[in-house]
């Protein structure tokens, strides 16, 4: 009898244990953090005897630690001052890997958090004798006058260069203050007094002020501060600032949520080895790390790109996000919301339970940790994260908070209290995010509250949101059932029924003659044969017998997704041969061909053209002058039929930007890199040693449809546009609400979400857009788009 199979064992890298002790330590113990003097002792022995390993693994997970649960940053200082008294080589190690980290990640943009997250923790370390805090704040000292000096010597460069880089930097800085010991100010104030006045400095360079990133494009009010909100690009580090002159002025960092977990174990630091900070040397050239020969639209849409704003929107009342806590108190809350989501994106259940249970705040902080969720989901130009994240981790934070709601319905209300002035493509995110809390909900909503948008006309904006939502609605379920849930009243927004609009075969012989042969399986040479031989005889022209074949084959294939995929790919052969011969006007007949089949369902029109792109049988181009052939941009009343061509241009767009993401993926083994060959003549990339030619043609055609494409939007927006207006801004200031003036406003609105959104890819072809606009001679659109292409 043959013996039996052994389970292979994997063998376990020994700093787990220490990863688990580090990760679940103190969790039951929130949100003070305060754990009994023998429990907390026991850990730190057990940690002790894990960290004798060879190799820098067990610094390696305590630091990783440390970044992705920073509210535990004093617990964690605390068990490294203890460890200091008798394991010194440890904590000297960990210091110099902490230096090393921290140069790195303030370096790079996409892991400036982390950044932050040392520095705090790097403060914290001063209170357990582990860290001089004079050394500390003569760092931060250092560090603040190098990034002024470079503001100073930059100051006449664009800010959209330089300042991102070190506003980056100092919002590092000055939010690690706070974490040193609770009475520094008293104890260090010339110090922390010399940081703010270098910081007033820095302030007096700053000249990037960030009003193109609002998300609401017009205030309701002279006092309507929330739509003054920049997303915290220009307007944070002087709130920061003044945040924390306020908190020194009070003689100490009275931050409830930052535990002083180091006070009762006084006697056990105190034989501690206190170190001077190791040199850590900080890069300053993040603005001169750009593409040499740039345009100032291209650096700026660059910076933006590496260092985005914070993303905070202010949308409830101070007294609830604040109360009579100091500002700085909501700053570090923000913080530590930001971090969870950073570290625990991919595990949303995890990541819900550690905002409910897993930071050290004593107050009330749901509306808070709802305005954070929010800022961040409607963030500009993109938010961090896919929408679907923030939705899906809302509705579990519904589940384990039950006054977390009311604070999601008051941030709703502002919201729906400006859908009128908010970004299109904010108004687009927030209504797939409330379709899809709505369908885990029952569909349960105060409907009876926004009754009143169905006496405004078709062009209102919370008008249009509420048709969005029952749109969003219906594709998350089906007609009838959403039919059945939706009050009467407001049945008069749902769109019809997503059926496919039927071709009459009895009257259409040809059109017979070829669904019997798609549903008979012809090869697709057969098909082409066919249709060839009955062009001379057939009375319909070559672009109707396009549109006519691409409604037969989607018909055929209405039952399923899969359906129209397979016999799309089945006949893309016929199609091809005639759109290369007809060009764009074929391709546009395409786009003619589904939205006359699928005109009453949009998902099914998307998809359609989406997969009419992916076989190379549509251009971004074609979509694009498909779209203002159809001049929806005009209809600002036909809000479904809007959002159709809407997605679908964002289909397009996307399609094409990501073939260029791909062309730089693929380059990236030849150490060359797409963003600078687009900044290279023609004959230059010809020059280009060690590359395959086929693969530099095909970053030229990549390259060259992704610049016709956005120019040709431009353009487009530019013949819809008077040439009479000198300023688009201040022509749309003075719109009506009549119907005569809604497409102006409509317009505007929507260039501004697409600027916005595809800022770099814009950014690279302003100069030749600048150029094109002048000869249309469109000075005021012109205008708009330099303001909003230099963010």
């Amino acid at each position: 009898m043959a013996s039996k199979r052994q389970r292979e064992e994997i063998p376990i890298p020994h700093h787990e244990p220490l990863l688990e002790e580090l990760v679940y330590l103190g969790d039951d113990a929130f949100p003070t953090l305060e754990l009994e003097r023998d429990v907390m002792l026991s850990a730190v022995k057990r940690i002790g005897r894990v960290l004798h390993d060879k190799g820098n693994s067990p610094v390696d997970a305590f630091l990783d630690c440390v970044l992705s649960l920073s509210s535990k940053i004093p617990l964690y200082s605390l068990i490294v001052g203890l460890l200091n008294v008798d394991d010194e080589p440890f904590v000297s190690t960990l210091l110099k890997e902490v230096g090393h980290r921290l140069a790195q990640s303030l370096a790079s943009g996409a892991e400036s958090s982390k950044g932050r997250i040392l520095l705090q923790f790097l403060a914290s370390l001063c209170n357990v004798n582990v860290v001089d805090t004079g050394s500390f704040l003569a760092f931060i000292l250092e560090q603040m006058q190098q990034v002024t000096s470079v503001a100073e010597q930059r100051k006449d460069d664009a800010p959209e260069e330089w300042q991102p880089h070190l506003d980056s930097l100092v919002y590092s800085y000055l939010v690690a203050l706070p974490f040193v010991e609770e009475g520094a100010p008293s104890h260090f104030g010339d110090q922390l007094q010399a940081i703010l006045r270098v910081c007033r400095d820095y302030l007096g360079l700053r000249r990037l002020r960030g009003k193109s990133l609002h998300p609401f494009l017009m205030a309701l009010s002279e006092e309507d501060t929330i739509s003054q909100s920049d997303m915290g690009r220009a307007s944070f580090i002087p709130d920061l600032t003044e945040a924390l002159d306020q908190i020194i002025s009070l003689g100490a960092f009275d931050i409830s949520s930052i535990p002083r977990l180091h006070a009762k174990y006084e006697i056990d630091l105190a034989n501690g080895k206190i170190r001077s900070l190791p040199d850590i040397a900080v890069p300053l050239d993040g603005g001169n790390s750009l593409p040499p020969g740039a345009s100032p639209s291209v650096r700026a849409a660059l910076q933006l790109e590496k260092y985005p704003p914070r993303r905070t929107l202010q949308l409830l009342d101070k007294q609830h996000t604040d109360g009579e806590r100091p500002a700085l108190e909501r700053i570090i809350v923000e913080d530590y919301v930001l971090d969870v989501l950073i570290a625990f994106e991919g595990d949303r259940i995890e990541c819900a339970r550690r905002l409910v249970q897993g930071l050290p705040i004593t107050f009330p902080y749901e509306p808070l940790l709802c305005q954070v969720l929010f800022g961040q989901m409607l963030g500009l130009p993109h938010s961090k994260f896919r929408p679907v994240m923030y939705a899906t981790l809302m509705v579990d934070l519904c589940k384990l908070c039950k006054t977390f709601p009311r604070a999601m319905s008051a941030c709703v209300r502002e919201c729906f209290a400006r859908m009128n002035t908010m970004d299109m493509n904010l108004r687009f995110r927030l209504a797939e995010w409330l379709a899809y809390h709505l369908s885990c909900f029952e569909y349960v909503w105060p409907w009876s509250k926004w009754e009143h948008v169905l006496t405004k006309p078709e062009h209102d904006g919370q008008r249009q949101f509420c048709g969005l939502v029952l749109d969003k609605l219906v594709r998350l379920s089906y007609w009838e059932r959403i039919h059945s849930v939706v009050p009467p009243q407001f049945q008069v927004l749902l769109p019809p029924k997503p059926i496919p609009a039927k071709i009459e075969y009895e009257e259409n012989e040809l059109a017979a003659e070829i669904l019997q042969k798609v549903r008979a399986k012809t090869s697709a040479e057969d098909l082409d044969v066919w249709l060839e031989s009955i062009s001379e005889t057939n009375e319909l022209s070559a672009f109707d017998l396009c549109n006519l074949l691409v409604r037969v084959i989607l018909d055929a294939g209405s039952k399923s997704y899969t359906h129209m995929l397979t016999l799309l790919e089945r006949y893309t052969g016929p199609l091809v041969v005639r759109v290369t011969a007809l060009g764009r006007q074929s391709e546009m007949s395409l786009i003619d061909g589904v939205m006359e089949v699928w005109k009453e369902a949009p998902q099914r029109v998307v998809m359609a053209v989406d997969r009419l792109m992916t076989l190379r049988l549509v251009s971004a181009e074609a979509v694009i002058s498909w779209i203002f052939h159809k001049n929806p941009f005009k209809a600002a009343n036909d809000s479904l039929s809007f959002a159709t061509v809407w997605e679908v241009l964002h289909c397009a767009l996307d399609k094409t930007v990501a073939r260029v993401q791909d062309a730089k993926e693929d380059l990236v083994g030849h150490n060359l890199d797409i963003q600078g060959l687009s900044l290279l003549e023609e004959k230059n990339l010809s020059n280009i040693k060690d590359v395959p030619e086929d693969l530099l043609a095909y970053v030229k055609e990549t390259l060259a449809h992704q610049e016709a494409a956005f120019v040709l939007l431009l353009t487009s927006f530019a013949v819809e546009w008077s040439p009479s207006y000198t300023s688009v801004e201040e022509h749309v200031a003075k719109c009506t609400d009549s119907d005569e003036d809604a497409h102006i406003v409509f317009q505007y609105n929507c260039l501004v979400a697409l600027l916005r959104e595809y800022n770099t890819q814009f950014a690279m072809i302003s100069g030749l857009a600048a150029d094109k606009l002048k000869e249309l001679e469109a000075p005021g659109l012109l205008e708009a788009i330099q303001k909003y292409l230099l963010l």
